[in-house]
């Protein structure tokens, strides 16, 4: 894994990408057909060796995944770049189906969104208590980049399908926090969890503004 700051270029990449239609598109015939792996190398079989159900959508993303920088490609198999990109383009596929607004929101972090699912659900109860809440602490302490993507195709499957219209995400920063999970870089040894400490802290931090200075004085 190269240096972090690459996981600026990972969001550039996708701030400038994820409102395309020919790249949603493809992403969600993609999604749609298959969540398997990224392309690896420049055959577009997935790296595994199993090809993906939906041979042009797996080309386009193929395309746009060889479109990165040289240095964020695995040359053996997929690099740590390849596949946050790959999830979070597929992923956000998914969640894009069915729904007329978009999916896409800077700034909606996992943790926020996961807090806002919580809250719909809860009726006026404790959102603590939600069930949504065991599933993103299952999705918090995994480990491999593979579970870590079965729990989060569940997240978004009900973050797409929440009452009241579906809860976006913000895929760029999911794209760069896939990335950091994925350091096994000594150097930046407390990196993963970092990542995992800022959803937390996203999810528990209150989301109502505070208080302006008049409202505290009356």
């Amino acid at each position: 894994m190269g240096d972090l700051s690459q996981n600026r270029t990972i969001k550039g990449e996708l701030y400038e990408n994820t409102g395309r239609q020919t790249i949603c598109g493809a992403a969600a015939a993609q999604a749609s057909g298959s969540a398997g792996q990224p392309a690896a190398g420049r055959t577009g079989k997935a790296a595994s060796g199993h090809r993906p159900r939906t041979r042009r959508a797996a080309g386009t993303v193929g395309k746009f995944l060889l479109g990165m920088p040289e240095s964020f490609q695995g040359r053996s198999a997929p690099s740590a770049a390849e596949w946050a990109v790959y999830l979070a383009l597929t992923l956000y596929a998914m969640h894009q189906q069915g729904n007329d607004r978009l999916m896409n929101c800077p700034g909606n972090t996992l943790g926020r969104a996961v807090r806002q699912l919580a809250e719909r659900n809860s009726a006026g109860q404790d959102w603590t208590e939600a069930s949504v809440i065991r599933r993103f602490n299952a999705l918090a302490t995994a480990e491999e980049i593979t579970e870590i993507s079965h729990h989060l195709r569940g997240m978004i499957q009900l973050l797409s399908a929440a009452k009241d219209g579906g809860i976006p995400l913000d895929y760029p920063q999911l794209a760069a926090d896939l990335y950091e999970l994925q350091c096994t870089d000594p150097r930046y040894a407390q990196t993963p969890a970092n990542v995992r400490l800022r959803w937390g802290q996203d999810l528990y931090r209150d989301p109502k503004p505070a208080p302006d200075e008049k409202e505290k004085e009356n």
